[in-house]
């Protein structure tokens, strides 16, 4: 991994207990209490006298019922700690979001936290309490002079004698500001003096684009945001000092200033050039300003900005740039940019919208700050990377007052950030904010975003400009807005995007997907929202993805949390609570009367998909869900994903959900189903009595793992590769025919072509070696040598051998077919590039290239290997694809290709024989189960071939040490022997149930199922020893498998009296699936005296069953 290099220690955000203390507006600090296993979060500076901490998000009540839905589905608190991080390091990989995903339990806890801490250091005073918090959860340490306003050098910014006729209060502030603006500035220069010249050029022709990380790693963001440190420190100054100044002061036109109208308008108290660039103080009256001052002071009216307004772009203009506006009702309208942008298609933005970026608060390679004070209405318009955004740098918006307020941007706006901090707070009023995309509290590579409102019904939108049309239909927008961390994937982690807004009756509207406390590829995202009764609505109503609502994509963690009030959720086909690929999602709802609506053709809340977890957790009111798919667990690379709904208030009403979920009632699927046996659902008021048995300090919790890099080697020995391995054996056989040993020479290459008879060149030879004696035969052959690929007319037609086969009746179609497999290097390079360029939007555009390349035979399959590692995701998709479809006719090319050195080539070749299925290659692949790099496709495709020589090596792989470390290892054992199914693994997966991690238990139940009676004797033994989770998964298997000897029936018979209630449950849905309809008087007696909702549940589904056999 790249690591930034750091001028100050680095605060690690490891540790059991650490406290936090937040300075709320006017109140002494409050102790956040992090208890253990609980996340992270790091100490703010100087702490005073500590409160009572605020309850954790999730008390023992809800910890006690969390811990009893993992139970009615086989797990335990330790099963969420499967690893989920299986990439290798990577730049700007952030310790809180490694963390996070390692411990999905802490990640409430980490919001809950953070959103605390932020909103508690809300006032101006407190404004670098924040900036500092950002940059630890960034893993920077920031610093400030001790001295505010203390000069950089011998020579003063501003003189007192430039300010001797301003008053006292102002010159202050200016002088002040000024000064700190310099030794800012300064250090914005040091930060970019080791810039690399990647980064250099980057920053020159690509300007603030997300998408560009490379050559950055060498800036010292440390010393850039220790810059915005010293200036933030002066707005409460500022504001102090001028507020104080209660008379109106009046200054002098623009003219005298020697401005002319094109750069200022109204009365000027002051205006010089200076080092830190041109500043401007403005009097009491309306002012306009058009130029793009360094520092704009002005002391109140109402005032026009068309200019940057506190932004700036580092790299043609000064370092630094202020604005502090005192009081009125003022617009900052950015101007217009002199020649529009071209727009793509899919860019839908209105026209006359191409406003300038880098305003309000905002910067490229530098620090931008804009302060408004006062109860005005203000309005912001902008364009890109504006209202508290930065690229490489700081930018901040500060708004306190009682105004309402109207922030309206494009991309990258109102609290976002790649490489920095991007902050926008407003204290008060009924604002609207409105963006197209990445905006809304939005963190990119290392990046901070920050959207805080801390009070009025404000309305959010965000979306609507990128149409994700033909990938989804049309109408469907990427927006990534309102907490939302974003990473590069496959090449760089994910920055924090958080949206925090303290209280009133809120509307959100995301237009409509990828928002509302999301994140992607190592990412982090979250939302949260503390009183009223808000609104929550993912776009217009259709059929679209989603990705929202606590929704979390590829390896990346996310929470959204709303503590009270009647709320109303509507989500798309993904989310609210859905946790995607390997990733952690959360949704808690803290009270009040809420509904869940979507209006999908499907969709999944609380759901866990591609080896995600999504937990969706109401803590007390009455719920409403109209949806489908709630709650789910989608089965996916041969294991599960985990999805738990919640409802602690009980009497729920569920309409049009699928599983059934009913008001009072717990609901988990069966075994074996592979959408719903890794879900629950309670819905369920815990009773006066209720008595906790969780606290989150008995909760377990992981240390972040690494995987370490795959060691890189050239392509070194590929274009060497011969596609003519028979060679020798072929001259081997053309000596013989000289010898007039035809015979032999037919009996050596049909031995050959036994065991592998896709060669074209064999086939060939062998045709040739039947002419004459059998020339049909030998018409025959030659057939098959061209359906694998041979092309070469020019030696087919000039072949002495095949004079009489060539009067053949059927030699004729032969000769065509060889003939349209011959093309040339460079038809060929043309032809793949027709099979590539649209797949990934428009398939049906390519697919006659397709069609035709497919023709071509082993000489395609040859020329297609090495595009399975080319670095173009379509390019690699469609030459795996291309192989894959020869199938075993592509085995032989795919094992001579194993010859090479490249280890990610090996893998993806291992993976391909595997998905093809030829156990022709077992003993070829066994090697590479003890190669490092190569371990895990092996125990995968060796799976796949369900060949049972391979069973001896791994269970010899299960003896080695990467093995026990390992939970992925054991689970990609349990999976190949389940696919092989031998006897003689039952000893390996009867450990393999017992394993700590459910990524491993769940593929050895299915094993020991799918070898069926020879496991069930040890299937019993397991369940009468008790221990969970072990007997729960042996129950399982037991009911599933069909033991002709009835063995397993007094077993599980005797499980329905057992004290542990998830037993009992199991016992009767055991039962359901043995199908023994004695079974059925039992279960009907049972269910009259069961007390445990989820035994009845249990019962209930087994009486189905039997209703279904009679």
């Amino acid at each position: 991994m790249k690591k930034c290099k750091q001028a100050f220690i680095v605060v690690a955000l490891v540790g059991l207990v650490m406290c936090v203390y937040c300075q709320e507006q006017n109140k002494p600090e409050i102790s956040v209490a992090v208890e253990p296993a609980s996340a992270q979060i790091s100490p703010a500076p100087v702490p005073v006298k500590p409160e009572p901490a605020y309850p954790d998000i999730l008390g023992p009540v809800e910890l006690s019922y969390l811990k009893s839905a993992l139970r009615a589905i086989k797990m335990t608190p330790q099963d969420l700690l499967y690893r989920k991080n299986l990439m290798p390091d990577m730049p700007y990989r952030l310790k809180a979001v490694d963390r996070l995903m390692a411990n999905p339990l802490e990640v409430p806890f980490y919001a809950d936290k953070l959103a605390r801490c932020i909103a508690g250091a809300g006032n101006n005073a407190d404004l670098n309490l924040i900036i500092s918090k950002s940059a630890l959860e960034l893993d920077l340490s920031v610093e400030e002079s001790e001295e505010p306003g203390s000069e950089n050098s011998s020579e003063p910014v501003i003189t007192e004698e430039q300010t001797k006729n301003l008053p006292v209060n102002i010159s202050k502030v200016l002088q002040r500001v000024a000064v700190d603006m310099d030794s800012a500035g300064a250090l914005v220069k040091e930060a970019f003096a080791g810039l690399s010249e990647e980064g250099k050029k980057n920053l020159a022709e690509h300007g603030a684009n997300f998408d560009i990380f490379q050559g950055y790693d060498s800036l010292n963001r440390e010393k850039l945001l220790s810059g915005s440190l010293i200036i933030c420190r002066d707005i409460g100054f500022a504001r102090e000092q001028l507020s104080a100044w209660k008379e109106p002061v009046y200054g002098k036109p623009a003219s005298e200033f020697g401005l002319p109208e094109t750069a200022a308008k109204g009365g000027i108290l002051f205006y010089a050039q200076t080092k830190i660039g041109e500043v401007i103080v403005g009097d009491s009256g309306p002012n306009e300003y058009y130029r793009d001052f360094s520092l704009i002071i002005d002391i109140g009216g109402d005032d026009i900005y068309t200019c940057r307004a506190g932004g700036t772009d580092g790299r043609t203009e000064p370092p630094a740039a202020v604005c502090i506006d005192m009081a009125g009702n003022n617009q900052f309208t950015a101007r217009m940019k002199e020649t529009p942008p071209k727009h793509e298609d899919s860019d839908k933005l209105e026209p006359g919208n191409d406003r300038i970026d880098l305003c309000h608060g905002a910067a490229l390679a530098g620090i931008g700050v804009l302060a408004v004070f006062g109860n005005g209405n203000n309005t912001f318009s902008a364009g890109d990377w504006s209202q508290g955004a930065a690229f490489l740098g700081a930018g901040i918006l500060y708004r306190s007052g009682t105004g309402n307020d109207s922030y309206q941007g494009l991309d990258c706006v109102q609290g976002a950030s790649s490489l920095g901090i991007g902050i926008l707070i407003d204290n008060a009023g009924d604002d609207k904010y409105k963006a197209t995309f990445a905006s809304q509290g939005f963190g990119a590579e290392g990046g901070f975003g920050l959207l805080l409102d801390r009070t009025g019904n404000d309305n959010y939108y965000a979306g609507g400009r990128y149409e994700d049309y033909p990938q989804r239909p049309k109408g469907s927008f990427i927006a990534m807005s309102q907490g939302f961390g974003y990473g590069l994937r496959p090449g760089c982690s994910g920055g924090i995007g958080a949206l925090i807004d303290n209280a009133g009756d809120d509307f959100h509207l995301l237009d409509n997907q990828f928002g509302m406390g999301g994140s992607y590829w190592y990412g982090f995202g979250m939302m949260v929202d503390d009183i009223g009764n808000d609104i929550y609505h993912t776009g217009k109503d259709g059929d679209y993805d989603g990705y929202t609502l606590g929704a979390p994509i590829h390896l990346a963690a996310a929470c959204m949390i709303d503590r009270a009030g009647n709320d109303e959720y509507n989500g798309n086909k993904i989310g609210p609570a859905v946790g995607w690929d390997m990733s952690p999602g959360w949704l808690i709802d803290g009270g009040g009367d809420d509904k869940f609506s979507s209006d999908a053709e499907w969709n999944w809340i609380a759901a866990g998909v591609q080896n995600g977890c999504g937990f969706l957790i109401k803590k007390n009111g009455n719920l409403s869900f109209e949806g489908r798919n709630c709650p789910c667990g989608q089965a996916n690379r041969d294991d599960g994903s985990i999805g738990i709904l919640l409802s602690l208030g009980g009497n729920g009403s569920y309409k049009n959900v699928a599983p059934k979920m009913r008001s009072n009632t717990w609901w988990s699927g069966p075994a074996g189903d592979q959408n719903s046996m890794w879900c629950i659902g309670i819905d369920e008021q815990a009773s006066p009595d209720f008595k906790p048995d969780s606290s989150i300090a008995e909760w377990p919790s992981r240390m972040p793992g690494r995987i370490p890099d795959m060691p890189e080697t050239s392509m070194e020995g590929i274009e060497r590769v011969d596609s003519t391995p028979y060679k020798g054996v072929i001259d081997s056989a053309m000596n013989l025919k000289q010898q007039d040993k035809a015979g032999e020479a037919i009996k050596l290459l049909e031995d050959v072509r036994g065991n592998d008879s896709f060669d074209p060149e064999l086939l060939y030879e062998l045709a040739a070696l039947y002419s004459g004696d059998d020339n049909n035969r030998a018409l025959t052959g030659l057939a098959e040598a061209v359906k694998c690929g041979f092309s070469d007319m020019n030696r087919l037609a000039n072949d002495t051998r095949f004079t009489a086969v060539r009067e053949l009746p059927g030699y004729g179609e032969v000769a065509i077919q060889a003939a349209s497999h011959s093309l040339s290097q460079e038809e060929m390079d043309k032809l793949w590039i027709e099979c590539v360029k649209e797949q990934g939007a428009h398939w049906d555009k390519s697919e006659v290239a397709r069609n035709k390349f497919k023709e071509l035979g082993r000489p395609g399959i040859y020329y297609a290997i090495p595009k399975m590692i080319s670095g173009d995701g379509y390019e690699q998709s469609w030459a795996s694809m291309l192989v894959t479809y020869h199938g075993k006719n592509a085995v032989p090319v795919l094992m001579d290709h194993l010859r090479v050195k490249d280890k990610n080539m090996k893998r993806v070749i291992i993976s391909l024989i595997g998905e093809i299925g030829d156990p022709r290659a077992t003993e070829a692949l066994l090697p590479y189960l003890g190669q490092g790099g190569l371990t895990d496709v092996a125990c995968i495709a060796l799976g796949q071939l369900k060949d049972k020589r391979a069973v001896p090596g791994l269970i010899k792989l299960s003896e080695t040490d990467r093995f026990k470390e390992s939970e992925l290892f054991r689970k990609l054992i349990s999976v190949a022997l389940g696919r092989i199914a031998d006897p003689s693994a039952v000893p390996h997966l009867i450990k393999g149930i017992g394993d700590t991690y459910f990524w491993v238990r769940y593929p050895s139940e299915e094993a020991l199922t799918a070898i069926g009676e020879p496991a069930v004797p040890a299937l019993i033994e397991t369940v009468q020893q008790g221990r969970f989770p072990a007997c729960a998964h042996a129950l399982a298997a037991l009911g599933r498998i069909k033991d002709n000897k009835n063995r397993a029936y007094d077993v599980i018979v005797k499980e329905l009296k057992n004290p542990d209630w998830a037993m009992r449950g199991f016992a009767a849905e055991a039962l359901g699936e043995y199908g023994n309809q004695d079974a059925a008087v039992l279960l009907d007696d049972l269910n009259k005296t069961e007390p445990h909702p989820f035994v009845r549940h249990k019962i209930e589904w087994a009486s189905g069953k039997f209703a279904e056999k009679k």
